[in-house]
């Protein structure tokens, strides 16, 4: 019995590895994402920077996030995790004190915002970053400028 071999072109090799590659980032972007649970404290480092931070990956706990609390400690923040990239933004519904926010894709600074203010002062003040973040963090208000915080900042984290 004679076996009839086919020949592959090269632009179908093409196709198929790039359809694994998108594959695997996928997978390895989902992956990262899995070890995130709400109210876990991690270390995230940004620039010269260090802030524990509590995570916010539910619904819930996301639209909650620091409103309603009375202080946030200095080396302390929140950070919110999403499933996919886009332009969220954060308004100062329920906050009773000034923080910055830090806008984080692939594990880049890509926006920030500095000394958004309470409700207080500025009733439903909101901010929209100017790229698409899958990551976001809160921090005290004057975390940004005291380490120099810029955008293409590297951003690491340890959970």
């Amino acid at each position: 019995m004679k076996m009839k071999l086919h020949k592959i072109s090269s632009s179908s090799i093409g196709v198929c590895i790039f359809m694994v590659v998108i594959m695997i980032s996928t997978v390895c972007e989902a992956w990262e994402k899995m070890g995130f649970v709400d109210g876990a404290r991690i270390t995230v480092k940004v620039g010269n920077g260090e802030v524990t931070a509590e995570v916010a990956k539910s619904n819930v706990k996301k639209h909650s996030g620091l409103g309603e609390r009375k202080e946030l400690k200095a080396g302390d923040g929140m950070l919110f995790v999403f499933d996919k990239p886009n332009n969220y933004s954060f308004w100062n519904k329920g906050m009773f004190f000034t923080i910055d926010i830090i806008w984080i894709k692939d594990g880049v600074v890509v926006d920030i915002s500095e000394d958004m203010p309470d409700f207080e002062t500025s009733p439903n003040y909101t901010v929209t970053p100017k790229a698409e973040a899958d990551f976001v963090l809160e921090t005290t208000s004057g975390f940004i400028t005291k380490h120099r915080i810029k955008i293409g900042d590297r951003v690491l984290w340890d959970n």
